[in-house]
């Protein structure tokens, strides 16, 4: 049997030690930072997971907060041939996400990925690639107004 979709699979923990490890690299990428919440596709009328989690796929825009602008999540599992960290080492993954906003209207919340410790961001880096690799290629993550990507 599956978990009911938009349904937590798996019981809030009550105590949890900060590390770089991929255990608490788990704890923060599903219940503090929620990266399953925008890198997993859901149902946008009920809010229920329709996708395979962190292959990505879900759409945000094209509205106000976007300024017109349309944003596909990209698939963070390790995928070798889909998945967009597929080829990053640790090193990469922290230097993509001190490097912050590469879209000014991107629904990715990155000035409070940048503030996470170091050893937080390595945790979920490590987390990530423990999930099952899923092929979910992203044509594009970003598509201007105009239509270009």
């Amino acid at each position: 049997g599956g978990v009911a979709p938009g349904k937590p699979d798996e019981p809030v923990l009550k105590e949890i030690t900060p590390d770089s490890s991929e255990a608490y690299g788990k704890y923060l990428a599903y219940s503090v930072a929620n990266c399953m919440g925008c890198h997993t596709e859901r149902d946008l009328k009920s809010g229920s997971f329709i996708g395979k989690p962190y292959a990505g796929g879900m759409q945000f825009g094209p509205d106000t907060m976007t300024r017109g602008w349309v944003y596909i999540s990209p698939n963070l599992t390790p995928d070798m041939k889909t998945g967009v960290m597929s080829n990053w080492n640790e090193a990469t993954f922290l230097s993509r996400i001190k490097a912050g906003r590469m879209y000014a209207t991107s629904p990715m919340p990155w000035e409070a990925f940048q503030k996470m410790k170091q050893s937080d961001l390595k945790a979920i880096y490590r987390y990530l690639q423990t999930v099952p690799a899923v092929v979910r290629g992203i044509d594009s993550v970003a598509i201007a107004p105009d239509g270009k990507m």
